[in-house]
C-alpha cells in the first residue's frame, strides 16, 4: 500500500498507477442512469433493482425493518418500492452500490454512521435547493442528488487506502472543529476529500457534472460550466456541517443570490436537517450499522 507523505499531491494518482483503484460494480452507471427519472412507476423501479440482487434483498430488508414499521411484512420488490419511495430506493441503491467497492474498517476514527447520515442528509438538502432553484437554472434536481449523495466520497475512499493517516486527521477534527476536516486531510493523507472524490469519480468515467459538482463543492465563486451543481451541493454540505457541529451561521454565502435563493432561508433549513437527522441516522444505521 502506498503511503502519503504530507501535502504529496499525487499521492492518489500514484495509487492509480499502481493499480489500486477501487473497481466500481460495472452495472453501477447503468444504475445512476436508469433511476435520472423520477417519474417511473414503481413496478418500473423494482425493474431496475432487480438487476442488482444483493440490493434488492437490502431493500426488501429495510421494508420489514423497524425503521420503516410495516403495517403487513413485505414480500416482493414492488412492494418494497412502494413502501419505500422513490427516493428512499434511488439514495439507498446508490449508496450500496458505492459501499460494496470500500472497506474502511481499518480505519478506527471513521464513523459509517455518521458518514452516511451527512451523505444523505445533503443529498436530500440539495435535491430541495436545486427543485427551489429551477425556475432560475438548469441543474437537475435528480443529479443534484446524486452528487451530494457522492459529495464526501473521497473520505470513504481515503479511510479504506489510508487508514493510519485519515485516522488521525478525523480524529485532528474531533479535538479541532473549526478546522475544515478537507483541509487537515491535506495534511495527513496529502490530499483532501474534495480532490479525492473527483479524481475516483473522473477515473470510474461517471458523467462530468457530478465530477466537478464534487470538485468545486467548497468554492464559494466557482463558475465552470456546471458551477450550479456544484454551489447546490455545497450549500446543502455546508448547512448540514453548521448544523451538526452547531455552529453559529456565518455571512451570507454568495451562492444563495447567484442561484435565485434567499439566504434568511438557510436557518430554517438547518432546523429541517435538525429534525430530519435522527431518521436520516436510524437509515444509516438500519444500511450500515452491521
Amino acid at each position: 500500500m502506498i503511503h502519503c507523505q504530507p501535502r504529496d499531491r499525487d499521492c492518489l494518482r500514484e495509487v492509480m498507477a499502481a493499480n489500486q483503484l477501487p473497481v466500481l460494480p460495472p452495472n453501477a452507471p447503468y444504475l445512476l442512469r436508469a433511476m435520472s427519472n423520477e417519474e417511473m412507476t414503481f413496478p418500473e423501479l423494482a425493474a431496475v433493482v432487480e438487476k442488482f440482487p444483493t440490493i434488492a434483498a437490502r431493500l426488501i430488508a429495510l421494508a420489514n425493518s423497524g425503521w420503516s414499521s410495516p403495517v403487513t411484512e413485505v414480500t416482493s420488490l414492488v412492494m418494497a418500492c412502494s413502501r419505500l419511495g422513490f427516493f428512499v430506493v434511488r439514495s439507498v441503491s446508490v449508496a450500496l452500490s458505492i459501499a460494496n467497492v470500500f472497506n474502511p474498517r481499518t480505519c478506527p476514527a471513521f464513523d459509517p454512521i455518521r458518514y452516511w447520515t451527512n451523505a444523505f442528509l445533503t443529498a436530500d438538502l440539495g435535491t430541495r435547493l436545486a427543485e427551489q432553484a429551477e425556475e432560475h437554472g438548469e441543474a437537475d434536481p435528480q443529479t443534484v442528488r446524486t452528487a451530494g449523495l457522492l459529495h464526501n466520497l473521497g473520505l470513504l475512499w481515503l479511510a479504506t487506502w489510508m487508514p493510519e493517516e485519515t485516522h488521525r486527521a478525523l480524529l485532528a477534527s474531533d479535538d479541532d472543529p473549526d478546522t475544515p476536516l478537507d483541509g487537515l486531510l491535506v495534511e495527513h493523507c496529502g490530499t483532501g476529500f474534495v480532490e479525492a472524490g473527483a479524481l475516483l469519480t473522473e477515473a470510474w468515467k461517471f458523467p462530468e457534472v457530478l465530477t466537478e459538482a464534487l470538485r468545486h463543492q467548497a468554492e464559494v465563486d466557482y463558475d465552470g460550466e456546471h458551477w450550479e451543481a456544484a454551489a447546490l451541493v455545497g450549500l446543502a454540505a455546508r448547512v448540514i456541517h453548521v448544523r451538526e457541529e452547531a455552529e453559529p451561521l456565518a455571512a451570507s454565502d454568495p451562492r444563495w443570490s447567484r442561484l435565485g435563493l434567499s439566504p434568511e432561508a438557510e436557518v430554517p433549513l438547518a432546523q429541517q436537517a435538525a429534525q430530519c437527522r435522527g431518521e436520516i441516522r436510524e437509515l444509516a444505521r438500519a444500511l450500515f450499522g452491521a
